[in-house]
């Protein structure tokens, strides 16, 4: 698998966070996407594992979710603590989509608009937001402060991406960013591994039993540990440094009452 990891900066150079980005293969510097639910779970889970093997565990990672993952709970499998779920510039507003922020803001989930462009009537969302993300490529700084006029009275976070020229910061600063991200700071860097697959038939069958109401945690237990790669990959997924635990988790049972069933 293939994930880019771009960071993204405070005004004064200190890191914040990352987002994960999609990429098809090594020679990819732009994602090529032929299905946006399968990009984002390859960068939610072997990417997110891969990306927390050198980082500091208080840094924010951002992570874009279509619109079909986010009505289905899929950010819940990632930690609230660093996670910051991206809404894709192309998803409209519902109300059985904001009724589902609420309840990741509720869980903990900083809520970004990735690419707001004041294009369309996005207020329910601009007002669900914690952060909004402005791409400021090739445009006038007149121009940034037009969509910026689209967000006045909201409280988000700013962060313009795209900046690849020094002299829009002071600007841009001036216009409420107050964080960065682009080619002018660091380009991303690839991040590459191997997974470990798993049958369909022993996916099929962990999900039949977690989705059962009767299940008991003995059963999950006995039937996820029949699948090394799941195992494996479980375990690796909680030990890493986004979920801080004080403690190295080297059990499927263990795992299992730490995360409860809607998580797992």
């Amino acid at each position: 698998f293939f994930v880019a990891r771009q960071l993204i900066f405070h005004e004064k150079g200190q890191i914040w966070g990352y987002e994960l980005l999609f990429r098809s293969g090594p020679g990819y510097e732009v994602a090529s996407v032929t299905d946006g639910d399968l990009a984002t779970f390859s960068v939610a889970t072997s990417g997110f594992i891969r990306s927390q093997e050198d980082i500091d565990q208080s840094k924010k990672i951002c992570v874009n979710f279509t619109e079909k993952l986010l009505l289905n709970d899929a950010p819940l499998g990632l930690p609230s603590t660093v996670t910051v779920i991206e809404i894709l510039e192309d998803v409209i507003p519902s109300s059985e989509l904001i009724e589902k922020l609420i309840v990741y803001k509720q869980e903990g989930y900083l809520i970004a608009i990735d690419d707001f462009e004041a294009k369309i009537d996005l207020k329910d969302f601009i007002q669900l937001a914690d952060i909004i993300k402005v791409d400021v490529f090739e445009k006038s700084i007149e121009e940034v402060e037009h969509i910026c006029n689209a967000i006045k009275g909201s409280n988000a976070i700013r962060i313009a991406e795209k900046v690849e020229d020094s002299q829009l910061i002071p600007e841009l600063i001036k216009l409420g960013f107050t964080l960065f991200q682009g080619f002018y700071f660091a380009k991303p860097e690839l991040l590459t591994g191997r997974k470990i697959g798993a049958t369909e038939t022993s996916k099929l069958r962990v999900l039949q039993i977690i989705e059962d109401p009767s299940t008991t945690a003995e059963t999950i237990e006995k039937v996820i540990t029949t699948d090394p790669s799941i195992t494996y990959r479980l375990l690796r997924f909680l030990n890493s440094a986004a979920f801080g635990f004080s403690i190295k988790i080297n059990s499927i049972r263990h795992a299992i009452t730490l995360l409860g069933l809607k998580r797992l």
